[in-house]
């Protein structure tokens, strides 16, 4: 699930709400915050405002929510990609970072796909490009190169790395006839 357009859209009307609350000179009422955690681990706050008539006021954060159940989330793809391959938790955190948000686009243009290849991959997308096309006609010489410079970034084996592309990829890799 991604809550990152929306939680901007809200951020945004929040601060642009807030900002004209906060040079009206009001002082902030009496208040507490009560936090409780979820079975997912997930931290849900309540602040109550109390006035001088004696009356309770409760708000609920979901913005914050949302944004910690997106880092929840993102924390245990990455420790799932981390123990599958063999990474660092740094490295498994950074393909669910980078995945989660290519899948966040609703339409992708080449231009976001070479993104996405040099954030992952640490490499010149044309260089994979390259590879790819040369590989398509039964040359993987360029490609198994640019997977081997994408395994030192990875700071792992080629092999492994090979198994992460086609973990990634494999659909792609066999609509257009490559085999890794």
């Amino acid at each position: 699930m991604n809550f990152g357009k929306l939680s901007v859209l809200v951020v945004v009307v929040s601060v642009g709400a807030l900002a004209g609350a906060c040079h009206n000179g009001a002082e902030l009422a009496p208040h507490h915050t009560e936090c409780t955690t979820d079975v997912l681990g997930i931290e849900h706050c309540e602040t109550h405002y109390y006035s001088a008539d004696g009356s309770v006021e409760t708000t609920h954060d979901m913005i914050t929510d949302a944004a910690r159940a997106e880092e929840i989330l993102l924390e245990r793809q990455g420790a799932h990609y981390a123990s599958k391959f063999s990474l660092s938790a740094e490295q498994g955190l950074k393909i669910a970072k980078t995945v989660n948000d290519y899948n966040a686009l609703q339409s992708r243009s080449d231009q976001d796909v070479a993104d996405f290849a040099q954030r992952l991959y640490g490499l010149n997308p044309a260089k994979i490009v390259d590879a790819a096309g040369q590989a398509q006609a039964g040359d993987n010489t360029s490609l198994n190169q640019v997977v081997s410079e994408a395994a030192v970034n990875f700071n792992t084996t080629p092999e492994n790395m090979k198994n992460i592309v086609k973990t990634l990829h494999g659909k792609l890799l066999q609509e257009q006839g490559i085999q890794l």
